[in-house]
């Protein structure tokens, strides 16, 4: 019996809860799934997000994309990955394709898209090495430590004035509601293996993606939980930055400042260079400055552009190429 999935927070697994879930998740064929509507078609896999509160989008296509690109440089090989707030699985499923010997696990608070999860984590080819628990990630206890943690987190911060009714699409998209920002970087700083114990690229990574509007606030409760920025991504659409991924390291002993303004960045609008983790050697007074690169989702024509199409390539069936 694989490792599929837990109940609320529970780290040790009754045989009654393990037997109900495998008999309620029955393994698909590719033609059950092509004839299935709410299935986004990925070269490695398929993913159902019919039931989730939030759907699979550019998003967390282009977090998974840029977050394997990053590990790559710096030939990570990361033995455990938790993805928080996982809704459907994609960022575990992408995380999982790209390290065949990870343990990929993901964290849901909401009940369908925890369900759904663990769908698309039973019908994959990696559902030996993926478990998905439902929980709210304040409450999610364990005795393990990750290398990374990844997360497409909550789209507006508890800042926001907007009133709210507490549906499952507004819970998925307000921090306030379920999953404040503070909280988020305190739980990932607990259930992190941090970098000053071990000493290696491969652990102590955060990647997120938020609106840049927010950058500021951001920045702010991150570095107050010990994060600082390792890299970052910029995407813009007609000269404007809407989105901000960062890549976070913890317990580094230097902080990073992002640096505003428009960015670098090449074709792919990723750089292959890459500060080394003991670069306090480097900074005199612990302090480094970061700049970030800069990508172009799509064109004034609203395609996607070549550099989204680059770096995405490797999880889009379809091809982009001339796409709206």
């Amino acid at each position: 019996m694989g490792n599929l999935c837990l109940p609320r927070g529970k780290m040790q697994r009754s045989p009654e809860t393990s037997q109900a879930l495998l008999q309620t998740v029955k393994v698909k064929t590719k033609e059950e799934y092509s004839k299935r509507k709410g299935v986004f078609r990925c070269r490695h896999f398929d993913i159902a997000h019919d039931r989730c509160a939030h759907k699979v989008g550019t998003d967390s296509v282009l977090l998974g994309a840029w977050m394997i690109t990053v590990l790559r440089l710096v030939k990570a090989r990361p033995d455990r990955i938790l993805d928080i707030g996982t809704g459907c699985g994609i960022l575990a499923l992408i995380a999982a394709h790209n390290f065949p010997e990870a343990t990929v696990e993901g964290v849901e608070i909401d009940e369908d898209s925890f369900h759904q999860s663990v769908e698309n984590f039973k019908n994959s080819k990696f559902s030996d090495r993926l478990r998905s628990y439902r929980s709210c990630i304040q409450d999610f206890k364990t005795n393990e430590k990750y290398d990374v943690i990844c997360s497409n987190p909550p789209f507006f911060l508890a800042s926001n004035k907007k009133s709210l009714d507490g549906s499952r699409r507004e819970v998925a998209r307000h921090a306030k509601l379920k999953l404040p920002m503070e909280d988020l970087f305190e739980s990932s700083s607990r259930l992190l293996r941090h970098l000053k114990r071990s000493k290696s690229n491969t652990t102590g990574w955060f990647f997120m993606i938020f609106p840049t509007a927010s950058e500021d606030e951001v920045l702010k409760l991150a570095r107050g939980a010990g994060f600082t920025v390792s890299k970052a991504l910029r995407t813009y659409h007609k000269r404007k930055s809407c989105r901000t991924l960062l890549a976070l390291r913890h317990g580094e002993g230097v902080f990073r400042r992002l640096l505003p303004g428009d960015g670098r960045g090449g074709v792919d609008g990723i750089s292959d260079e890459m500060t080394d983790f003991d670069a306090k050697k480097e900074c005199g007074k612990g302090i480094c400055d970061v700049t970030a690169e800069k990508i172009c989702v799509r064109d004034e024509n609203g395609r996607f552009t070549e550099a989204y199409i680059n770096l995405t390539k490797d999880i889009y069936l379809k091809d982009l190429t001339g796409r709206r």
